[in-house]
C-alpha cells in the first residue's frame, strides 16, 4: 500500500466515528481485511426463528438492523408480520408487492409510510449489507435502495465535525428519514431518462452494482460518498478493492454463494490480475520480490514504463505452461493476449513507433479527460472495465452523431487520451468503434495523425467492408509523406485486415511506392492467411502486378502456403519463364509438402529447358542439391530424373551428393548413376561409397567392377605423368634425343612404373618438380590410393601438401587418417593444421588423436609408442573435460 493510502486511512481512523457499519479495523500496513469475529451461522438462527432464508432476507429489507435486535424482538416483528392480512412470499428477486416508492407518475407523493419506508431500506442498514440480495432486486429496486444508502452515508458522515452513528439513524422518524432520501430520489429521477438513452438497462444495472460497491467502501471506511468522489483513481481503486476483499473474505467464512455482481467481479478479476502480474515481472526481470497491492499497479506501469499486454502475457503463459489452473478470464485473457502477441512476433513497427512517440495531449481535451467534471462522472466510474468505451462512445454519439467528421475526431481523441494515460483497452475499443461507424464513409487521413491514432485504427480494420479497407490502404499511399510511418502503417494494415480484406487490400499494395509495402502483400497478406482462396487470390494479384523482385520472393516462399496452393502458386509464377524466377524456383522443391516436391522438382527442370543453357545449367544444378534435402520417399524419383540432364557437371553434381540421400534411398541411387555411363558422374559417385552408410550389398559387384576401372584408369594417367615428365627432363639434359627414343623411353618408364614397388615408385615421383609431384599425389590420394606408400604420405607432409589433402573431397578417410597422424608428428606449422582439423571433425577420430592434437596447444611431450603423455597436466585427461574445451576453442581462435 501506498504512504498516501496509509495517511489516508489513518486520517479516516482518526476522524471518523465508530458506527455499527464498520466491521473491520484499516490497518495501516496491510490492504487485507481482518476476518470478522466468529458468529452463528445463518443455518442457526433460521432454525431458532422458525423461518427460511427467503423470509429472513425479506425481513432484513423491510426491518432495518433486524438482525442486531434481541431474539424476542425478532420473534414480535415475525409474528406481527404472520397477522398482516397481506403478507407476500418473497421469491429470489426479493421483491414485494405491497405499496410502492414514490412512483413516477405521483412526483408531489410524500414518502411517509413507514411500509414504505421499509421498502427502500438497505438489507440491515449495518455491517451486513446484503450484497447479494441487492444484486437480484430489479432495476426500480436498486434505484430506491441506492438512494436510501445515499441518504444514510450523508446524514453518518457528511459532516465529519459532528459525526453520527446507526443508532442516530435509527432514532430519526419516518418523516425525517424520508426529507433526506426524497432529494436523492428526485434526482434520480430527473437523470433517469437520459441516463436510459444513453447506457441502456444491461448498462444501467452494471452502474447500480458498481455504484452500490463503491457507497459500501466508503461505509466501511466511515466516509461520505461525497468524500469517495474526491480520491484519486488509485485510491478509489484500492478502497474499492479491500471492501470486496472483506466481502469475498466473509462469504467463505458463513460458505455462501459469492456477493459479487457482474461488475465487482471484473473489476476483482482485472485488478487481482495486474497485480500478480507486476509482482512476477519485479521477481522475474528485476530479481525483486514485491507484493503489490492493486491501488498501486497502475503508478507502478507508469513509473517502470511496462507494457500493460506484455507483463500480463509473460505471467498468464508461465502460469499456464507450469500447470497451474487459469480462472474462466484469465483464460480468455490469455487468448486474447496470445493475439496481440502474434502481431508483435511478426514486427508490427507502427507499434514500435507508436510506443515511443511523445503524443502531445488534446486541444481543447477530449471527454476522456474531462469525464471527472462532467455530469456523467457517477456512470462513467461506476461502469465495468468492457462497459467504459460504450459510456464515453454513447455520449459522443449524442452530442456528434449528426456529424460523422466530428463524432470520429471526438472519439479517436479519447482513444489518444485513454492510451496516454495506459488505458490501452479502452483506446482501443474507443478506436474500434469510432473506424465501424465512419468505415461506411470512408476513414480520410488527409492530414497525417500521429503512429498512434493510426496504429488504433489499423487494430480496429476488421470492422470495415473489403472496399472501404482498400480505399483507406489508399489514402495511407496517398497521404503520407514519411515513407518509414507509411510503411509501417501499411505493414500494421496488413497484420491486422481479416481474410475477406487481403485481396481487396493486396490490389492497392501490390502498387505501392514501398517495396517493403509490397513484399508485405506476399508475407502478411498471401503466406499469412490460413485460407486457401485467400492464398490464391493474392497470389493472382502478385502475379499480375507484382514486379520481379516481390515475384521472386512469392516463389521463395512457396512452402509458406497451404498443400493445396502450393503447385498451382508456383506453376502461376513461372508461367512466363522469367529467368530469375526459374533460378529461385529452383531452390524450393524442399521447403514444400511431401506430396508437392517431386511435380514441383519435374515441373521447374522442364520449363528451365527453354531457357538459354547457361540458365538451364545452373537450375539444374541446384535442383541436384534439392534432392538430398527432400523427403526420402522423393529423392529417388528426383535422382532418376535429374539423370537425364544432358550436361555432365548436372550429372556430376548429382551423383556427388548420393552419400548425403537417405540410407534407403543410396544403393538405387547409385545403381542409377552407373546406368548414365557418363564417366564424370561415375567417377564422382565412387568418390562417395566410402562415405555412404546404407546397406550398398545389392550394388556391391557393380560398385567393386566401377571403382577397379576408375582405379586403373587414374593409375595409368599417374604413371603416364610421371613417365612423361621424366622424358622431359631428360630431353633437357641431352638435346640430341630424337622423337622416336623419347617415345619408347615414356613406354618404357610406363612400364616400369606400374610393375614397380612401392620403394621404386616413390623413387620416380621423388624427381618430379614439386609442382608436378603435388598433382600426381592429389590425383593418387583421389583416384588410385593402393599406389600410395607411406613414405609418399610422408613427402606430402614435407612438401607443406597436407593442407590441400585433407581439404580435397573425395579422399579416403584411411589416407586423411594416416596424413593427420604424420602431421602431428611434423614441424609446428604441420601440426596446427592437423589439429585443426582434428578439432573439426573430431567425431571421427580415436582418444589418442584428439589428445595429440590438444598437446600440440600446451606443447607437451608425447611418448610417441604408448600414446600418453610423458608428463600429463592435471585435469587433461578426459575427453569432456570442460578444460579441454577450453583448450581447443582457445587454440581455434589463434587459427583464426
Amino acid at each position: 500500500m501506498s504512504e498516501l493510502n496509509i495517511n489516508l486511512n489513518k486520517t479516516i481512523a482518526t476522524e471518523a466515528p465508530k458506527s455499527a457499519s464498520t466491521t473491520a479495523a484499516v490497518s495501516a500496513s496491510s490492504s487485507q481485511a481482518i476476518p470478522i469475529v466468529s458468529k452463528p451461522s445463518i443455518d442457526e438462527i433460521l432454525k431458532k426463528l422458525g423461518i427460511t432464508k427467503e423470509q429472513y432476507n425479506e425481513l432484513i429489507i423491510k426491518h432495518p438492523g433486524f438482525d442486531t435486535l434481541s431474539r424476542e424482538e425478532q420473534i414480535k416483528i415475525i409474528a406481527a408480520k404472520s397477522a398482516a392480512p397481506e403478507t407476500v412470499a418473497v421469491g429470489t428477486k426479493v421483491e414485494t408487492k405491497q405499496a410502492e416508492i414514490v412512483n413516477a407518475n405521483e412526483t408531489e407523493k410524500t414518502v411517509h409510510s413507514e411500509h414504505n419506508h421499509d421498502e427502500i431500506h438497505s438489507a440491515s442498514g449495518g455491517s451486513t449489507f446484503d450484497k447479494a440480495v441487492f444484486n437480484e432486486l430489479n432495476l426500480n429496486k436498486k434505484g430506491e435502495v441506492i438512494a436510501y444508502e445515499l441518504a444514510k452515508n450523508k446524514f453518518l458522515y457528511g459532516d465529519s465535525k459532528n459525526p453520527k452513528t446507526e443508532e442516530d439513524w435509527n432514532k430519526l422518524t419516518d418523516e425525517e428519514r424520508n426529507a433526506i432520501v426524497k432529494p436523492i430520489l428526485e434526482a434520480e429521477k430527473s437523470h433517469k431518462g437520459e441516463f436510459a438513452k444513453i447506457f441502456g438497462r444491461k448498462g444501467q444495472h452494471s452502474v447500480a452494482d458498481s455504484l452500490m460497491s463503491e457507497i459500501q467502501a466508503a461505509n466501511r471506511l466511515g466516509m461520505s460518498a461525497d468524500e469517495f468522489k474526491k480520491l484519486s483513481a488509485e485510491q478509489k481503486e484500492e478502497v474499492l478493492y479491500d471492501y470486496l476483499n472483506e466481502l469475498n473474505e466473509t462469504d467463505k467464512f458463513e460458505n455462501r454463494k459469492s456477493s459479487f455482481s457482474n461488475s465487482d467481479k471484473d473489476f476483482w478479476d482485472k485488478t487481482n490480475l495486474l497485480a500478480e502480474s507486476t509482482n512476477y515481472y519485479f521477481k522475474t526481470v528485476k530479481g525483486e520480490e514485491r507484493n503489490i497491492c492493486p491501488g498501486e499497479v497502475s503508478g507502478i506501469l507508469k513509473s517502470e514504463k511496462l507494457n500493460i499486454e506484455k507483463v500480463q502475457l509473460d505471467y498468464l503463459k508461465n502460469k499456464s505452461e507450469s500447470g497451474e489452473e487459469l480462472s474462466e478470464y484469465e483464460k480468455t485473457q490469455l487468448n486474447y493476449l496470445k493475439g496481440l502477441d502474434l502481431k508483435s512476433v511478426k514486427q508490427d513497427k507502427l507499434a514500435e513507433i507508436a510506443n515511443n512517440e511523445e503524443i502531445k495531449p488534446n486541444e481543447p481535451p477530449s471527454l476522456y479527460a474531462e469525464i471527472q467534471n462532467s455530469e456523467y462522472a457517477d456512470e462513467y466510474n461506476s461502469a465495468i472495465p468492457t462497459n467504459k468505451a460504450d459510456v464515453l462512445n454513447k455520449i459522443l454519439l449524442k452530442k456528434h452523431g449528426g456529424n460523422t467528421k466530428d463524432y470520429h475526431d471526438a472519439v479517436m481523441a479519447c482513444a489518444l487520451d485513454a492510451r496516454r494515460a495506459g488505458d490501452l483497452a479502452l483506446a482501443q475499443d474507443l478506436a474500434t468503434k469510432a473506424v465501424k461507424f465512419a468505415g461506411k464513409h470512408a476513414i480520410e487521413v488527409s492530414e497525417p495523425p500521429v503512429a498512434t491514432e493510426l496504429l488504433l485504427i489499423n487494430r480496429a480494420i476488421p470492422e470495415l467492408d473489403s472496399e472501404s479497407a482498400a480505399i483507406y490502404a489508399g489514402n495511407i499511399e496517398k497521404n503520407i509523406k514519411n515513407s518509414k510511418l507509411r510503411t509501417a502503417t501499411a505493414q500494421s494494415l496488413q497484420l491486422n485486415s481479416k481474410e475477406e480484406q487481403r485481396a481487396a487490400i493486396a490490389r492497392v499494395h501490390i502498387l505501392s511506392q514501398d517495396e517493403e509495402t509490397q513484399i508485405g502483400v506476399v508475407d502478411n497478406l498471401r503466406n499469412s492467411s490460413k485460407k486457401s482462396e485467400t492464398q490464391n487470390e493474392v497470389d493472382k494479384v502478385i502475379r499480375e502486378n507484382g514486379t520481379v523482385n516481390v515475384r521472386k520472393h512469392a516463389v521463395k516462399t512457396t512452402g509458406e502456403l497451404n498443400k493445396d496452393v502450393q503447385l498451382s502458386s508456383l506453376q502461376r509464377q513461372l508461367e512466363d519463364k522469367i529467368p530469375e524466377l526459374v533460378e529461385t524456383a529452383a531452390e524450393v522443391p524442399s521447403t514444400l509438402h511431401k506430396d508437392n516436391q517431386t511435380p514441383a522438382f519435374k515441373h521447374i527442370r522442364t520449363v528451365a529447358q527453354d531457357l538459354s543453357p547457361e540458365v538451364t545449367k545452373r537450375v539444374e544444378m541446384t535442383l541436384a542439391d534439392q534432392i538430398a534435402k527432400s523427403h526420402k520417399d522423393n529423392q529417388l524419383d528426383m535422382h532418376n530424373d535429374i539423370m537425364q540432364s544432358k550436361y555432365d557437371e548436372v550429372l556430376e553434381r548429382a551423383a556427388s551428393n548420393i552419400n548425403q540421400y537417405d540410407k534407403s534411398v543410396q544403393a538405387d541411387a547409385i545403381k542409377s548413376t552407373y546406368a548414365t555411363g557418363n564417366e564424370k558422374a561415375i567417377e564422382a559417385c565412387n568418390l562417395q561409397i566410402d562415405k555412404c552408410q546404407g546397406d550398398l550389398s545389392s550394388v556391391q559387384n557393380e560398385i567393386n567392377a566401377n571403382v577397379a576401372k576408375m582405379e586403373a584408369k587414374y593409375a595409368e594417367k599417374v604413371a603416364e605423368t610421371v613417365a612423361g615428365t621424366l622424358v622431359n627432363i631428360s630431353k633437357a639434359q641431352d638435346v640430341s634425343m630424337t622423337d622416336n627414343s623419347q617415345q619408347e623411353n615414356k613406354k618404357q618408364l610406363i612400364n616400369n612404373f606400374m610393375k614397380a614397388d612401392s620403394a621404386e615408385r616413390y623413387k620416380m615421383i621423388s624427381k618430379l618438380p614439386s609442382n608436378i609431384k603435388s598433382d600426381v599425389y592429389l590425383m593418387m590420394c583421389k583416384y588410385c590410393p593402393k599406389l600410395l606408400s607411406s613414405d609418399m604420405i610422408g613427402d606430402i607432409v614435407q612438401m607443406g601438401y597436407g593442407r590441400t589433402i585433407l581439404r580435397t573431397d573425395g579422399v579416403s578417410p584411411s589416407i586423411k587418417f594416416e596424413l593427420v597422424h604424420k602431421m602431428l608428428s611434423s614441424d609446428s606449422s604441420n601440426k596446427k593444421i592437423a589439429s585443426n582439423y582434428v578439432f573439426e571433425n573430431e567425431a571421427i577420430f580415436a582418444d589418442a588423436t584428439r589428445d595429440k592434437a590438444l598437446a600440440v596447444i600446451q606443447n607437451t611431450k608425447i611418448d610417441t609408442f604408448e600414446n600418453k603423455y610423458t608428463s600429463k597436466p592435471e585435469q587433461l585427461g578426459g575427453n569432456n573435460n570442460e578444460e579441454i574445451k577450453k583448450f581447443k576453442q582457445g587454440f581455434l581462435n589463434t587459427l583464426g
